[in-house]
């Protein structure tokens, strides 16, 4: 969390996470004391066990959930 805040205030702006990385958890707290209209972004992915229209889709929404 730490980490991810001291990278926002350097100027990173995308937030790189997959839910492998285990760090959505993390990454969205620290997004949410970042003001909304700040730039930064996420970009997610899909592990291999999470391929195929709707696992990946599931995949996406519990990703959304954990940020």
């Amino acid at each position: 969390e730490g980490a991810i805040a001291e990278a926002l205030e350097a100027g990173y702006r995308l937030i790189d996470t997959a839910s492998i990385y285990k760090n959505e958890v993390a990454v969205g707290r620290a997004l949410r004391n970042w003001p909304e209209d700040s730039g930064a972004f996420v970009s997610s992915k899909c592990s291999p066990y999470e391929m195929g229209y709707q696992k990946a889709q599931e995949a996406c929404m519990k990703s959304l959930e954990r940020l």
